[in-house]
């Protein structure tokens, strides 16, 4: 099905795309604001089981990486988990 990929390079999508879809699903709340999006809403940081997962998916990632030899991993969810005051879940 994908000729380019190897078996564990498609086990590590499947993972990945797993990873992500748990993320959303766990509930978040507005902390400290962070900046404006394009249309000027304010984005606050996330806190809550979300924003815990996220910074525990990071660490075991990178203690992951480094136990394979890469010295200097960037973290696998790499940018800041943001919302909207209105789009609390």
């Amino acid at each position: 099905m994908y000729p380019q990929k190897t078996k564990t390079q498609m086990v590590a999508d499947l993972l990945a795309a797993a990873l992500v879809e748990l993320e959303t699903g766990l509930p978040s709340s507005p902390g400290k604001f962070f900046v404006e999006d394009e249309d000027g809403k304010p984005l606050f940081e996330a806190v809550g089981p979300a924003a815990t997962y996220r910074t525990l998916t990071n660490k075991h990632y990178v203690g992951l990486e480094k136990e394979l030899g890469n010295e200097s991993p960037t973290p696998f969810l790499s940018s800041a988990l943001l919302v909207h005051k209105e789009e609390e879940k």
